[in-house]
C-alpha cells in the first residue's frame, strides 16, 4: 500500500493531523532581509523613522525631480510673460484716464457705459473731446465684408473730474461689441460682452 492510500502525503489536506510533526516554514524572515536592498532593510529595522517630508517627496527620484524643474520653469515663463504684456487685461487707458467699459441692454434697446476715471499716477490727464466707435463682433461663416459691419459713433467730452460716466444707446444689439476711442492722436481699442 502506498504513502497516499495510507493518508501518510505531506501534501493531502485529509490526512489525519499529527501534533508531533515538525512544521516546515518556508519563508525565512532574516535570509530575506539579507538579499534585500538597504532601503528595505531600514524600513524593517526598529527604530526612529525619518520622514521625508513635502519637498522630499517631489525629488525623491529623477523623473520627480524633472518634473518638479519643469513645472517651476512653466511658472516663470508665465510670471515674466505676463509682466512684459501687462499683466491681466485690466482697465484701458487713454491719455491719462481709466476707462472701465461694460454693455448692457434693457428691453430691446442696447447700450453701452463708459466709466471714465483718472489714473493716480497722471497729474494732467486728457480734457477734450473723444471719439467713440462701436461695432459688433460677428462671428458668421460666409465671408464678411466691411461694409456687412455696422458702426455706431459718438462723441464724448472728458473733463477734470475724478469720475464720469457715459451711456451710449445702441441701434443694433449683438454678444460682444469692440470699441475704438480716439482722443487727438492716441487711438485704443477695448472689448465689451454684453451682460444677460
Amino acid at each position: 500500500m502506498s504513502d497516499r492510500q495510507n493518508g501518510e502525503d505531506k501534501g493531502d489536506l485529509t490526512a489525519p493531523w499529527e501534533p508531533d510533526r515538525e512544521v516546515v516554514f518556508y519563508y525565512n524572515r532574516e535570509r530575506r532581509l539579507e538579499r534585500a536592498s538597504p532601503a528595505v532593510r531600514a524600513l524593517n529595522e526598529t527604530g526612529l523613522m525619518v520622514k521625508g517630508g513635502f519637498i522630499r517627496s517631489l525629488t525623491s527620484t529623477r523623473s520627480n525631480t524633472l518634473l518638479l524643474i519643469s513645472i517651476l520653469i512653466i511658472m516663470a515663463f508665465i510670471m515674466v510673460f505676463s509682466f512684459l504684456v501687462g499683466g491681466p487685461r485690466g482697465a484701458p487707458t487713454l491719455g491719462g484716464n481709466t476707462l472701465r467699459i461694460s454693455a448692457g441692454k434693457a428691453g430691446d434697446v442696447s447700450f453701452i457705459v463708459i466709466n471714465k476715471g483718472i489714473a493716480k499716477k497722471m497729474d494732467t490727464p486728457y480734457t477734450g473731446e473723444v471719439f467713440v466707435a462701436v461695432s459688433p463682433v460677428l462671428r458668421s461663416s460666409k465671408k464678411i465684408t466691411p461694409a456687412d459691419v455696422p458702426v455706431f459713433t459718438a462723441q464724448v467730452f472728458f473733463t477734470l473730474e475724478q469720475e464720469e460716466e457715459y451711456r451710449l444707446t445702441l441701434p443694433f444689439t449683438a454678444e460682444n461689441y469692440l470699441l475704438l476711442f480716439q482722443a487727438g492722436e492716441d487711438r485704443i481699442t477695448a472689448r465689451a460682452k454684453n451682460l444677460p
